[in-house]
């Protein structure tokens, strides 16, 4: 029998007759609580991944189509999915002009921005390197976890006021699980559009949660200052190697003690607040299990019993901070303590990109000129040596392997980007007006945006009109349909 299948029994057992012995099967201890680790859930310490070697075998042979939906009412969960028309609603009653389509359209533009092959390891776009989860090498690009992308508001000025204090998420407990190398730790700013797409988020859940009595001690004081992006795709580069299959491991955001209480050592996000979550690309399943406590020992007692939301460009996801708080809950197991983990198994398509929204309380020194921290301790360039991250770089840049895959990357990114700014620039039709500059998908990044600013400025256009996109650029600028006077 399986080792990992063993444990799943050996939990299951301790539900159903009630014992709480930690000798059944104990494998991990951190922090004094005793966590089951198998298959592809891994223990629940925020921001967790999914075991992050490429040739991890999957004990329970999960694939896309994930486990059994339960029913509503055993499985009642508070995060929820908003639909176009109730998100349009939301955002009428906020008083808000602009259309859901409109500002979607403008965060994709900053995707493209961010995610174009022509702009990796430059300052506006991503930064290759090699990440540590759990202290062993994975190239960002290549290992099976979502790919991330960080931006955050600027806090404030550093002493010398020469650098900047930027908001930071990843930097609480999930520092371990994602293995950011720390000097490739890279925050950009938010850009504009992407912060009219934050504020307009922050007016849809203020009136969302006028809807749900149960939301009554969610925080809605508090902006958003932190955006994370997550990359899922699929990329087949390395003959006799498997496809690359971007995932999510089955983790909660915030960290709580057993008997309820936030974790506020082991947290960057905020207390209390939610999280709001837009897609780009493809469809994808966000998933989510319950984990029991029994004695001290958290377990997915069923990892195939699950409800599943499918995002879209369309709709908005809120993950609810009170699905994570250990508690008991009416129905199956409510003789113990649960919580929900959600996580992504994978895409069906091609291309996917997670923008979660949030509130951290975390902050770190950045040089505004390259976006990375400031200075790393003495401890983090001690790490850094020892596990000779720069080489690992340059031998895996180097290699047959790494070259194949970065050509088959950019091949696939450049052909995706394309379709999402068709995508984007087919919901700037409106009622009053349709203004586009063409511009080549490889005109990205500081030349665009100086192109993008002059042709704002030369035009006078209102807020709504402010959304340029790509295709066919030639200078000077010409339109297809005039701007108005």
């Amino acid at each position: 029998m399986r080792r990992s299948k063993r444990i799943h029994e050996q939990a299951a057992a301790a539900v159903k007759d009630g014992s709480s012995d930690k000798s059944s099967g104990v494998v991990e201890e951190r922090d004094g609580t005793v966590f089951f680790c198998f298959a592809n859930c891994k223990s629940s310490n925020a921001g967790g991944f999914d075991d992050d070697n490429d040739d991890s075998v999957d004990d329970t042979n999960e694939d896309d189509s994930g486990g059994n939906e339960e029913s509503k009412e055993d499985f009642a969960l508070e995060s929820t999915l908003l639909e176009e028309d109730l998100t349009q609603e939301l955002l009428t009653e906020a008083n808000e002009k602009e259309s859901w389509n409109e500002i979607h359209a403008g965060m994709a533009i900053e995707v493209v921005d961010r995610l174009h092959p022509d702009n990796i390891n430059k300052q506006e776009g991503t930064l290759m390197r090699i990440d540590y989860p759990y202290g062993h090498p994975h190239h960002t690009a290549w290992r099976p976890a979502a790919m991330d992308v960080y931006c955050g508001d600027d806090m404030g000025l550093t002493p010398r006021k020469q650098n900047v204090f930027r908001a930071a998420y990843a930097t609480g407990s999930g520092q371990q699980t994602v293995g950011i190398d720390p000097a490739r730790l890279r925050i950009l700013p938010i850009t504009d559009n992407l912060r009219r797409g934050a504020q307009k988020i922050q007016n849809i859940v203020k009136r969302l949660v006028l809807r749900h009595p149960t939301w009554s001690d969610v925080r809605v004081d508090v902006p958003v200052n932190a955006i994370s992006m997550k990359v899922y795709y699929k990329v087949k580069a390395v003959p006799g190697r498997k496809t690359t299959v971007k995932k999510l491991g089955f983790h909660t955001d915030c960290t709580y003690k057993n008997n309820g209480s936030f974790d506020k050592k082991g947290n960057s996000q905020a207390e209390r607040t939610l999280v709001v979550i837009a897609t780009i690309g493809d469809p994808r399943y966000l998933r989510f299990r319950r984990e029991v406590l029994v004695g001290d020992t958290w377990s997915v007692i069923e990892p195939r019993v699950e409800r599943k939301m499918l995002l879209k460009e369309t709709n908005l996801a809120v993950v609810n901070y009170l699905d994570e708080i250990p508690k008991r809950r009416p129905g199956k197991y409510s003789e113990h303590k649960t919580r929900f983990l959600h996580g992504v198994l994978g895409i069906e398509e091609q291309f996917s990109v997670s923008l979660a929204f949030r509130v951290v309380i975390n902050q770190v020194a950045i040089d505004p000129r390259t976006d990375l921290l400031l200075r790393l301790t003495e401890k983090q360039h001690a790490y850094r040596e020892k596990k000779g991250m720069d080489e690992k770089e340059d031998d895996w840049e180097n290699s047959d392997a790494g070259k194949a895959f970065m050509t088959a990357y950019t091949e696939m990114m450049k052909e995706q980007l394309q379709q999402v700014l068709q995508r984007a620039n087919a919901k700037l039709t409106s009622a009053q007006v349709r203004v586009v500059a063409f511009l080549k998908l490889n005109v990205t990044g500081n030349r665009r945006r100086a192109m993008v600013g002059k042709f704002e400025s030369d035009m006078k256009l209102t807020h709504n009109q402010k959304f340029i996109f790509a295709e066919n650029f030639t200078l000077p600028l010409k339109f297809k349909q005039h701007p108005p006077a």
